[in-house]
């Protein structure tokens, strides 16, 4: 397989054998010299020639046979008549086709051939000296027909091997392959120099300064030179495992490692593994079950009966007064708060005004939330966190998960920064093939698009 893109053969029987053999890549561009063609893709391109036609150029001349090749003539081509009349040739320029008709126009200039008695593209005197000169012949050593001072020239055997070596400025040369692209030399390199990278299958050439992919995707990232991402991501993505969370516990309680915690490290230092059965009862549970009544004295108490027709229930009882001495001739439910009653505490109801209170003090304390400052569990409003421990919102974790491109992507994506991927799409439209009206037709378009163009003949 010939590797590089531009190809120069010098017979198109030895360019087919090629062909044949499938040693040419389809998007090579190939010159094939005996025969003026330009082949890429399949299609044979032949370049400009001027042919002699038999008749008078008109609207009907659209094509010419060279060589037993039909081809289209393209604007601006040129042709050559042989007018009978006045001995000469004519030439014709093609300067526009229109709905299938050809315009043609005499290319002004044109004259007369020379003959011994009439001067013409060269002079009568010119003309018959020359007809009396005879036919070169450059291996005469006597005669008419020897050459004098013939020069010392090449051969074209000892010109086709000079060829073989020569550097031509902007033509690409293939020098090999390498097995990766940290392989590609770094000195000694000249411009168009090509290198086969075999672990991409792209080809890259010698820029001047550095290597330049020809076509394809760019390379694999590694931990020193940039690809599809950049390196300092590729380093970063070989410390994670598969599977890893977003954000990983590395330690536990200041340890690393297989962690084993004790109550102490969650701080349940006062925590006993008891069962229900056998725990203990707090002090302040204690204390309220020594003031229970005893069982034994209940059979010395009220009935709910007696007790309703000697005390005030809740709802009879209209007034409660609370204060340390008794009421004088009122039928009022009295709190007695004298040191030597029970201790009585009255707690009074919160202020109704819809904000929220607590207890503190023996007293009601408005409960201020700071604006803002928090998260409700139905948030509807966007919320970037910054801090390690700020709270993520679900869309933000989601945006998170969707930042990347699957292999089987299938979603228009345009790379906007210098190591973001770029897909397939992106790459092939970055080249284009086409004819030269419609490069044409592109105007100063072309110097701004930022797109590689490959012109081919209609």
């Amino acid at each position: 397989m010939i590797e590089t893109l531009f190809i120069q053969a010098k017979t198109k029987a030895g360019f087919e054998a090629k062909l044949s053999a499938s040693e040419v890549k389809p998007d090579s561009i190939a010159f094939i010299e005996d025969t003026r063609e330009i082949w890429t893709q399949g299609v044979y391109y032949p370049m400009s020639e001027i042919v002699t036609v038999s008749n008078l150029p008109g609207e009907s001349l659209l094509s010419y046979n060279l060589e037993g090749t039909n081809y289209k003539y393209r604007i601006g081509d040129e042709c050559r008549f042989y007018d009978t009349d006045k001995q000469e040739y004519r030439f014709y320029k093609l300067f526009d086709i229109s709905d299938g008709r050809a315009k043609w126009g005499l290319v002004e200039g044109t004259t007369e051939l020379a003959t011994p008695s009439l001067d013409g593209l060269m002079s009568k005197e010119d003309k018959t000296k020359l007809d009396g000169l005879a036919q070169a012949d450059w291996n005469a050593e006597s005669g008419g027909a020897k050459i004098l001072n013939k020069p010392d020239i090449y051969t074209k055997t000892e010109v086709d091997d000079l060829i073989e070596g020569v550097n031509i400025p902007g033509v690409y040369k293939y020098k090999g392959s390498k097995p990766t692209y940290q392989d590609l030399p770094t000195q000694s390199n000249e411009v168009g120099d090509v290198w086969n990278v075999v672990k991409t299958d792209i080809n890259y050439a010698w820029t001047g300064t550095d290597w330049d992919p020809l076509g394809g995707t760019s390379s694999m990232a590694s931990t020193t030179e940039a690809g599809l991402m950049s390196s300092e991501n590729f380093t970063k993505l070989q410390g994670i495992e598969a599977g890893a969370q977003v954000n990983k516990v590395t330690s536990v309680a200041g340890r690393g490692g297989d962690v084993v915690l004790d109550k102490n490290d969650i701080g349940l230092n006062n925590v006993d593994n008891t069962s229900d059965a056998n725990k203990p009862i707090s002090t302040a549970t204690q204390e309220a079950l020594n003031k229970k009544v005893d069982a034994s004295a209940i059979s010395d108490m009220l009935t709910k009966t007696e007790a309703n027709s000697t005390y005030a229930t809740k709802i009879e009882a209209k007034d409660v007064l609370v204060s340390a001495e008794a009421p004088a001739g009122q039928e009022v439910l009295w709190i007695d708060t004298n040191e030597t009653s029970s201790e009585v505490e009255c707690v009074e109801e919160a202020p109704a005004d819809g904000k929220l209170y607590s207890r503190k003090d023996k007293s009601w304390e408005e409960v201020v939330i700071p604006e803002g400052n928090y998260l409700a569990k139905d948030n509807t409003e966007e919320f970037i966190p910054t801090g390690d421990y700020n709270p993520a919102t679900k869309k933000y974790v989601d945006n998170l998960q969707n930042n990347v491109l699957t292999k089987d992507n299938t979603e228009t994506y345009t790379p906007t920064g210098d190591y973001q991927p770029a897909t397939k799409k992106y790459i092939d439209d970055k080249q284009k093939i086409l004819t030269r009206n419609q490069y044409d037709a592109l105007g100063d378009k072309v110097l701004t698009d930022n797109v590689l163009y490959f012109i081919v003949e209609e």
